[in-house]
């Protein structure tokens, strides 16, 4: 299982002091101290946070139906790209993906198991949308699987989750999708 999340930096930037309250708020003692030792505190602030929204969205997937609360995630990065998020029992592996544009992060269960992922820039005007996000992940796996022009669908199920549909049946495919700003990105099982 996998699940991911992406911060666009530009859209998310904060004063010093609604920064300093969101981290207040937000992250533990043990991630503020990191976060305020960092020369990079607010890029480090939003890893964290994308650490944080996919370790949710990956416990959801395991089962656990609570509601987002942040403090119940603690993260530690491991190095520049790898870290970790704890959950109640769950201990998920979680890899960072940083350019001058986005934070982009995926958490695995089972890091071994294969996805595929894609990071994109939204053509419209408003930023990236659901249905924009939909369409695309939708044209690749049609693309990636060889099936016919229109035949992928994506439809959220009882708890939110993205489903993946060809021609109305539903697949076991794993799917995350995420998107901040004027990027968007999913994670989807292989086929």
């Amino acid at each position: 299982m996998g699940a991911n999340d992406i911060v666009d930096l530009a859209q998310n930037q904060l004063t010093r002091r609604r920064r300093d309250r969101f981290i207040s708020k937000v992250f533990n003692r043990k991630e503020k101290q990191f976060l305020l030792a960092s020369t990079e505190v607010s890029t480090k602030m939003w890893i964290y946070w994308a650490m944080k929204e996919s370790g949710y969205k990956l416990s959801v997937q395991c089962g656990r139906m609570k509601r987002f609360i942040p403090l119940d995630f603690s993260c530690e990065l491991i190095n520049q790209h790898i870290g970790s998020v704890r959950v109640d029992q769950f201990h998920f592996k979680s890899f960072v993906f940083q350019t001058r544009d986005y934070v982009y992060c995926e958490t695995y269960l089972n890091p071994s198991e294969r996805f595929v992922h894609n990071v994109f820039e939204s053509t419209l005007a408003v930023g990236m949308t659901s249905n924009e996000l939909y369409r695309q992940l939708a044209e690749d796996t049609e693309k990636r699987c060889h099936f016919k022009p229109g035949s992928v669908q994506i439809k959220k199920n009882v708890y939110q989750i993205p489903q993946l549909y060809v021609n109305g049946k539903q697949q076991p495919i794993r799917v995350s999708l995420t998107h901040d700003g004027k990027f968007g990105a999913y994670l989807v099982s292989s086929l």
